[in-house]
């Protein structure tokens, strides 16, 4: 999870969690 602390020193941490939500999301369909 290195590259999601190194984002959040980034971006919005709420941004952080939205693509979070969203890879785990797409994971879990299957899709790419």
């Amino acid at each position: 999870m290195v590259f999601i602390l190194a984002t959040h020193n980034r971006e919005h941490n709420g941004f952080i969690t939205f693509r979070t939500a969203v890879v785990a999301y797409r994971a879990r369909k299957g899709g790419s």
